[in-house]
């Protein structure tokens, strides 16, 4: 499975300014699971929401999923 982002994953802020990240961004592909692509996407919406929380967005938010 491969997972590509745009750069407005990463950086994404929390409520305290501090960005996603990429290391994040890794940590929840590897928790992730397996089973799907359409798991593994629903896994990093909720990641990405979890840590943002009620910020607004500031870039766009694109993250493909494949299964190869």
């Amino acid at each position: 499975m491969v997972g590509l982002t745009s750069d407005g994953v990463v950086k994404a802020r929390d409520r305290a300014g501090e960005l996603l990240g990429f290391p994040r961004l890794e940590d929840a592909i590897a928790a992730g699971p397996s089973s799907s692509t359409d798991a593994m996407l629903d896994h990093l919406q909720a990641e990405h929401a979890a840590f943002v929380g009620d910020q607004d967005p500031h870039d766009d938010v694109m993250m493909p999923v494949l299964g190869i």
